[in-house]
């Protein structure tokens, strides 16, 4: 009776019907290619992340308690009185893998984001497949008509089957994946960040204030033809910036983390704001011109174009710190997407085009007074990191954006280095006139003023803070991550120790 996204036995299309499912894995028409064995976006039974297996599904949508589903009494990303969704109760956690009521889960009969053969969005329509994006099967919809992480009956998008989950960890590889100590979009009960806390719940879905919301036409991680999210697309790859088919681009009108001013699903309705959604700041929101993981070939991806830098910071509540001269993550105007072009580094830090800067008014993940998300209040902080439960935190061991030694991904080998600031070919390059996230005394933009640093070390105000014992991303004097101290520096261009700088012993986002 109770199908969560609507998960016909026979039919369900990101079920996975050996035959017939496109996203799906036929043993022959593999679009988002599913071969049992290899499927990245696929959905293995063992390996998915974003997967349903019966005990760990996350986004699972188990017969009862459904979390993106809405039923009656136990609705998780609905938000009902007691057992609010992506909010971490005991027993009937959402984000949580009870085996009978995951949503997002793949019971082989009531799969939610579900599989009906005909519509299914990540669908699998072999000639249609984009995480599919045929006009009337909106994506992570699937209620019978309306559902968007909804669950438009039809058209259900990032739906799990138990074989092929598209955005599936498998277990020891997966990063965003969530391994059993480290998850980072984890759901540690207390602090949870895409937690969905009775009042504050990000993804949760109030019946007005839907964030990952549901609205016909606005589906956030919706696939619309032309702006498929994760979609994979041979020519448009996803966190490819082209044009037109920028996976978590935001077209003015497809956006899909996208938040149009109406209907923004991480949406920032002026009540409920989670990963907080000002009109004008919202974080994870993409308005028209102001796409924070937007790919316009212009608006570098982890960009923030001038006016509206995402994770910027507003003059008081700068996380990221985004002090105007010395943004760190930051991503020039015109090049940059974690790209190392010697000019338009993106994570360089040029004066004019900080992307992850945070300039004044527009910052999305900024901190605005009151209803900052993916602000760093003491408690609550969901990027923030507390000494036990850091989700983009680096523990050593399972750091994903770590940078082991050998393996380091950003890391910066010597010889190799792309953010490597080699005397002669510095890309975040670091002439002393021109030096991007240089660290000139008077310039440095991840700079290391002691007074004006950005992700900043004042003692006592450090925003990714850095109290002595409690900082993330803290600059201590010996140990400043993206700190900027004359010896340490790490993004610093110190003439001997650049390169996102991997001195063995002080790189932060470098995880020895």
């Amino acid at each position: 009776k109770n199908r969560t996204l609507s998960n016909h036995g026979k039919n369900s299309t990101l079920s996975n019907h050996r035959n017939n499912s496109t996203l799906s894995n036929h043993r022959k028409n593999r679009t988002l290619s599913n071969h049992r064995k290899n499927s990245t976006l696929s959905n293995h039974r063992k390996n998915s992340t974003l997967s349903n297996h019966r005990k760990n599904s996350t986004l699972s949508n188990h017969r009862k308690n459904s979390t993106l589903s809405n039923h009656g009494k136990n609705s998780t990303l609905s938000n009902h009185g007691k057992n609010s969704t992506l909010s971490n109760h005991g027993k009937n956690s959402t984000l949580s893998n009870h085996r009978k009521n995951s949503t997002l889960s793949n019971n082989r009969k009531n799969s939610t984001l579900s599989n009906h053969r005909k519509n299914s969005t990540l669908s699998n329509n072999r000639k249609n497949s984009t995480l599919s994006n045929n006009r009337k099967n909106s994506t992570l919809s699937n209620h019978r008509k309306n559902r968007t992480l909804s669950n438009h009956r039809k058209n259900s998008t990032l739906s799990n089957h138990r074989k092929n989950s598209t955005l599936s960890n498998h277990r020891k590889n997966s990063t965003l994946s969530n391994h059993r100590k480290n998850r980072t979009l984890s759901n540690h009960r207390k602090n949870s960040t895409l937690s969905n806390h009775r009042k504050n719940s990000t993804l949760s879905n109030h019946r007005k204030n839907r964030t990952l919301s549901n609205h016909r036409k606005n589906s956030t991680l919706s696939n619309h033809r032309k702006n498929s999210t994760l979609s994979n697309r041979r020519k448009n790859s996803t966190l490819s910036n082209r044009r037109k088919n920028s996976t978590l681009s935001n077209h003015r009108k497809n956006s899909t983390l996208s938040n149009h001013r109406k209907n923004s699903t991480l949406s920032n309705r002026r009540k409920n704001r989670t990963l907080s959604n000002h009109r004008k700041n919202s974080t994870l929101s993409n308005h028209r011109k102001n796409n924070t993981l937007s790919n316009h070939r212009k608006n570098s991806t982890l960009s923030n174009h001038r006016k509206n830098s995402t994770l910027s910071n507003h003059r008081k509540n700068r996380t990221l710190s985004n002090h105007r001269k010395n943004s760190t993550l930051s991503n020039h105007r015109k090049n940059s997407t974690l790209s190392n072009h010697r000019k338009n580094s993106t994570l360089s830090n040029h004066r004019k085009n900080r992307t992850l800067s945070n300039h004044r008014k527009n910052s999305t993940p900024s901190n605005h007074g009151k209803n900052r998300t993916l602000s760093n209040h003491r408690k609550n902080s969901t990027l923030s990191n507390h000494r036990k439960n850091r989700t983009l935190s680096n523990h050593r061991k399972n750091s994903t954006l770590s940078n082991h030694r050998k393996n380091s991904t950003l890391s910066n080998h010597r010889k190799n280095s792309t953010l490597s600031n080699h005397r002669k070919n510095r890309t975040l390059s670091n002439h002393r006139k021109n030096s991007t996230l240089s660290n000139h005394r008077k310039n440095s933009t991840l700079s290391n003023n002691r007074k004006n640093s950005t992700l900043s070390n004042h003692r006592k105000n450090s925003t990714l803070s850095n109290n002595r014992k409690n900082s993330t991303l803290s600059n201590h004097r010996k140990n400043s991550t993206l700190s900027n101290h004359r010896k340490n520096s790490t993004l610093s261009n110190h003439r001997k120790n650049r390169t996102l700088s991997n001195h063995r012993k002080n790189s932060t986002l470098s995880n020895h």
